[in-house]
């Protein structure tokens, strides 16, 4: 338990670091600069299983304001997975915060972050189940998902917003939930080497709608600092 606050501890010390210094760029989405039903600017929807629902900005009254949130709207096909990427974002390591929200808690309702991902058939996705009270890790390799690792959560309750924040580095991985949960990873146990670099988006599921607010990004591939977050030496990133 402790050594993963220490984990959490460490990446958010390192990632606060390198942006005081300078080093890396952070950048935030709140969707308030588009019109509702749009597609905002600088996402991308995934085209695999269009029919089952529609990405577009809608307005939720318990949001943080602004209240414009983006969501995905199912179809009767709903159950299947779909994916919205950041537009022209590919890292390998890492730190992304994202509030999310389903309207129900069905038995294939699920919303998360896709990362590393090569395309729509492959990726890692970390995502809430509700109906399970889980924060599941898949790999999903030609369209086959493999469960990977899981944190029973505390609060999944449908209506209620809840906060997801992902932080790579190298071949860790901790996913923090409503700030005070936390699932590590690490190589050996998810091969994480799988995908060393790829897109980053989010995923969606289910028969009911799911909502995404307040997207804090931050590329941690681009960070000079000499060391990473657990103290191993890692390399600059390169000039362009």
């Amino acid at each position: 338990m402790w050594v993963r606050i220490l984990y959490g501890m460490l990446l958010t010390l390192a990632v606060a670091t390198a942006a005081f210094t300078g080093d890396i760029k952070i950048q935030e989405w709140q969707f308030d600069k588009d019109p509702l039903g749009s597609v905002p600017a600088g996402f991308v929807p995934g085209k695999l299983n269009g029919e089952a629902g529609r990405w577009e900005l809608a307005e939720d009254p318990k949001a943080s304001r602004p209240r414009h949130v983006l969501m995905r709207q199912p179809t009767d096909d709903g159950a299947k997975d779909q994916m919205i990427f950041i537009d022209g974002l590919e890292a390998a390591s890492l730190d992304l915060t994202v509030r999310i929200k389903t309207a129900a808690a069905d038995e294939r309702q699920g919303v998360g972050v896709v990362f590393r991902a090569t395309d729509e058939r492959n990726y890692y996705v970390i995502w809430l189940s509700p109906n399970e009270k889980l924060l599941r890790l898949d790999r999903v390799i030609n369209g086959e998902a493999t469960h990977l690792q899981d944190l029973t959560v505390d609060s999944a309750d449908s209506g209620k917003w809840h906060t997801l924040r992902l932080l790579i580095h190298g071949p860790v991985m901790e996913a923090i939930y409503n700030n005070r949960q936390f699932l590590s990873g690490r190589e050996e146990k998810w091969e994480f080497g799988t995908y060393k670099k790829g897109k980053i988006g989010f995923w969606a599921r289910g028969a009911a709608p799911t909502y995404l607010d307040t997207v804090r990004y931050t590329n941690m591939d681009e960070s000079t600092a000499s060391s990473g977050p657990f103290g191993v030496e890692s390399e600059s990133a390169p000039k362009k």
